[in-house]
């Protein structure tokens, strides 16, 4: 009976929470335009710069066992090459795509960026920001935008608050293994294209008015 006890006894097992988690760097391509991560290759920059460039690099990441909603990224390199960022997610793992991060680099000190990005995988809809907290030492303003990502379409709009201006657009789409896609820098007052979005809607109604009345009459 002692040897049967001992052969159904569950073994003792020892769960130690990871305090190294591979980092996603498709969560940063949340809070910028969806043409420059497409076609602007990051990935070639990434193999230059770390992996072909000149010294040692190294990236840490660290997430506390308490909260892993909190992440600590480091990347440490010879002379001012590197970057620190702390990120928060308030939904963990169930919605990586929604998070606070604040970023700073030593190539420029003082630097300090703040990025929030809410994402919704359920309707492919979101929102983002990039406030530079120091832009007297960036020379960057801050800009808000919206989105909506799908496996196969994209589009978007980015605007700077401070001008009241839209910076750019963007509309990317793949499709049986071919991407294609456009950006536009218009840079437009935003109140400009409230006028002609509204007179474009007006004269959309009177024209359709208008045909309205042309066939009633005819019948």
């Amino acid at each position: 009976a002692a040897g049967a006890r001992a052969c159904t006894a569950q073994p003792k097992t020892v769960l130690v929470p990871p305090m190294f988690e591979r980092d996603l760097k498709a969560r940063s391509r949340m809070v910028k335009s969806s043409y420059d991560y497409l076609f602007a290759k990051p990935s070639l920059r990434w193999l230059f710069e770390d992996y072909m460039g000149s010294g040692l690099n190294t990236v840490l990441l660290f997430a506390p066992a308490v909260d892993p909603r909190i992440s600590v990224k480091a990347k440490l390199g010879e002379g001012d090459a590197g970057m620190m960022s702390v990120r928060y997610q308030p939904f963990g793992m169930a919605e990586p795509l929604c998070f606070v991060d604040v970023k700073a680099s030593p190539r420029s000190p003082g630097d300090v960026t703040l990025r929030a990005c809410a994402f919704s995988t359920d309707t492919g809809l979101g929102s983002f920001a990039t406030l530079p907290l120091a832009k007297h030492v960036s020379g960057r303003r801050a800009e808000v935008g919206v989105r909506y990502s799908s496996p196969v379409f994209t589009a978007g709009a980015v605007l700077q608050p401070a001008t009241n201006r839209l910076s750019h657009l963007w509309l990317c789409g793949r499709r049986e293994g071919m991407t294609l896609g456009v950006q536009l820098r218009p840079d437009l007052p935003v109140h400009s294209l409230q006028g002609g979005l509204l007179q474009a809607v007006s004269t959309a109604g009177s024209s359709s008015s208008s045909s309205s009345s042309s066939s009633s009459s005819s019948s």
